[in-house]
């Protein structure tokens, strides 16, 4: 064992004449980003029941991910659905159910199960609306229950592109309206360097969403986080002599890295000065472990911060360095659609939809100037106050009438607008996919 009094008496750290010029560092591979890949879109009812339903996500954001708990074969998705009722009748709810499919695929399939609260059959009054909370589970594929990983606030299921619900109620006469939501994840905001760190490396796992950092801090000793390694002015002498004594200028450190690190593997050396005697920089070394693809890797130089000096100056002299840089392979991933218009509207004859615009609204105009001139006409035929009372109620059951012929047109019109602008979205959507 070397006592201390023989490194103070052996070793001491000269102060550099000159400064340490170190290489650039290097980084390979994909970053983590905390942005949502896009916004969640909307849609609007369909089915049988749309004529007496409308149906709507009231939860802010739409669906949430395993708020509350979490499991390694599935993810949990909470939200709240509110169902109005647009008649003049009540509606009795029997069956909420769901199933769902991943943006690219071309079916849905059935989730693994949908809980509404409270407990169905539920009245829907006329004109009124209930709100019901739902928890949608759906199972994750075998291999990525294999990862063992629970997460809380986001979805494993949807890691690599967003998830559409379709939400389907069913009456009493078992007619059908359904509502398509989805849900898009929300990534984390990875690990990001410290204001006052001198270094900050790291390497980012995609199948788990995670970051393995390194972060260089010094205060009353150098410190390398995640690693286990502290240094003070002591042990950096002690690791110069060791150095110095072994004729090795790129000397390796033990290192501990934490177990929940599953991917990644890290080295870290001391770069000494033989001349002043010093350890003048760190050198980190962070890959992927030897069973996984060698697609990345971070090789980082941190210069360690003054310790020791003992007054003398001395030129300085770099290490020899034999690592370097490693070898990797191209990174070959599946590039994933982030959008698609399996549920947009379809339109199959856009030029009747303009026309049925332009039919509507002249039959609106038309409407009105007729009521208009019925009204003066009428007015100008009154010859006594006693025929006022007649005259007035005839004209406004006229009037009445061709009000409910008005806004039926008006529905209508709406409706043409709607298909028309679903028909153009969808037009555009198609065209930046070719492009």
């Amino acid at each position: 064992m070397i006592s201390k009094r023989l490194i103070s008496s052996a070793v001491y750290a000269f102060k550099p004449d000159g400064q340490y010029i170190l290489p650039a560092s290097q980084q390979v591979g994909r970053s983590l980003t905390d942005t949502p890949a896009r916004k969640i879109r909307k849609f609007k009812t369909k089915g049988a029941l749309k004529r007496s339903l409308l149906l709507s996500i009231s939860s802010d954001p739409p669906w949430k991910a395993n708020p509350d708990y979490a499991r390694q074969d599935q993810d949990s998705f909470f939200g709240k659905l509110t169902i109005f009722n647009k008649t003049k009748e009540p509606i009795v709810i029997m069956s909420i159910d769901s199933d769902y499919r991943l943006i690219g695929d071309k079916e849905y399939v059935n989730t693994e199960s949908c809980k509404p609260e409270p407990n169905l059959p539920i009245t829907v009054e006329p004109l009124k609306s209930v709100e019901v909370s739902l928890c949608i589970e759906v199972l994750r594929s075998d291999k990525m229950a294999d990862l063992k990983l629970k997460w809380w606030g986001r979805a494993l299921v949807a890691r690599d592109r967003p998830i559409r619900f379709r939400i389907r109620v069913s009456d009493m006469e078992e007619e059908e309206g359904y509502l398509v939501t989805e849900y898009v994840n929300v990534n984390h905001q990875p690990t990001k360097k410290s204001d006052d760190s001198l270094a900050f490396f790291y390497l980012d796992d995609f199948d788990r969403l995670l970051r393995f950092n390194v972060e260089v801090e010094y205060d009353t000793q150098l410190t390398v986080k995640n690693l286990g390694i502290y240094l003070s002015p002591e042990r950096m002498h002690m690791i110069a002599y060791k150095a110095i004594k072994a004729g090795i200028s790129e000397y390796a450190l033990d290192v501990e890295v934490s177990s929940s690190v599953e991917q990644f593997q890290a080295q870290v050396w001391a770069l000494i000065d033989f001349k002043c005697r010093r350890i003048y920089a760190l050198k980190i070394l962070m890959r992927p472990k030897d069973e996984y693809p060698q697609t990345s890797a971070v090789l980082g130089y941190v210069l360690c911060p003054d310790y020791g000096n003992n007054g003398e100056l001395r030129s300085i002299s770099m290490a020899q360095e034999t690592v370097q840089f490693p070898t990797l392979e191209p990174e070959t991933r599946m590039e994933y659609e982030q959008d698609d218009t399996f549920d947009d509207e379809v339109v199959d004859n856009p030029a009747s939809l303009i026309s049925a615009v332009v039919t509507n609204s002249s039959k609106i105009i038309s409407d009105a100037v007729d009521t208009h001139a019925s009204v003066q006409q009428g007015i100008q035929n009154i010859g006594s106050f006693d025929q006022l009372g007649i005259v007035l109620e005839s004209k406004l059951t006229s009037i009445d009438v061709k009000l409910e012929r008005t806004v039926t047109a008006l529905e209508r019109t709406a409706n043409a607008i709607e298909g028309l602008a679903a028909m153009l979205k969808t037009l555009a959507l198609h065209q930046s996919k070719e492009q």
